[in-house]
């Protein structure tokens, strides 16, 4: 699933649950430091920003859900144009680190 809209990026992967193959990708207009939040999300996810290069800045693995308002906020140091939101382990599982480059066309 590709959010672009601002409600599908407000909405994300909330209330649902996904499996190793389902997907929340991010498409930003412009970089920023982007920050994700786990309201209302059923399972830990890993949380992945990549830069205009479609490079790995960040990597916010297992990020736990949020039962209790005020919910932290996750953003990395650099500026993202993508953020990719998976299966919680699943960036371990599949060996994604900082600085790896992925593939992709929209």
């Amino acid at each position: 699933m590709i959010a672009k809209t601002p409600f599908e990026k407000a909405k994300g992967l909330m209330n649902q649950y996904i499996d190793k193959n389902d997907a929340m990708f991010f498409v930003f207009e412009t970089p920023a430091n982007y920050a994700f939040w786990m309201k209302n999300t059923l399972e830990p996810l890993d949380i992945i920003w990549l830069d205009g290069n479609k490079q790995i800045t960040f990597i916010s693995k297992n990020t736990p859900i949020c039962k209790n308002d005020p919910c932290p906020k996750y953003s990395p140091d650099k500026k993202s144009l993508y953020v990719l939101e998976i299966k919680g382990g699943l960036a371990d599982q599949i060996g994604l680190q900082i600085g790896d480059k992925l593939e992709f066309s929209l």
